[in-house]
């Protein structure tokens, strides 16, 4: 959820699903980037998380290539090194001391770069 700024009310949001089986995590950033939207059952979002973006200049694509945390909440240098950092920490007590992990948080999924299955044991 990003507020829409000073004067400016309400917020676009993007909230997907997570499966049963799988575990996500972010901390202080979206994790969430391209997302179907034709699919009611797993992911809803505001009305105008699209239109809102190209009103700003956030984003110039057709529909299926936006990415809210591209347009919303694109990282820079401290996100990258202080909030990858927790959310790799907290992957890492759910894997094999990151043997497994590696490969996944580097994979791009349809919803999001930070959810994945659980390792089997």
């Amino acid at each position: 959820m990003i507020g829409k700024g000073p004067g400016i009310r309400g917020a676009v949001w993007v909230a997907v699903r997570v499966p049963d089986d799988c575990i996500s995590a972010h901390a202080n950033q979206s994790r969430i980037h391209q997302f179907d939207m034709n699919d009611k059952e797993n992911c809803i979002y505001s009305p105008d998380v699209v239109s809102f973006a190209r009103e700003k200049g956030y984003f110039s694509g057709v529909n299926k290539d936006f990415s809210f945390a591209n347009a919303y909440a694109p990282l820079d240098f401290g996100a990258r090194r202080f909030c990858e950092a927790r959310v790799w920490s907290y992957f890492n007590k759910f894997t094999d001391n990151g043997k497994r992990l590696s490969s996944l948080y580097r994979r791009k999924d349809r919803y999001s770069d930070a959810s994945f299955r659980k390792a089997e044991p």
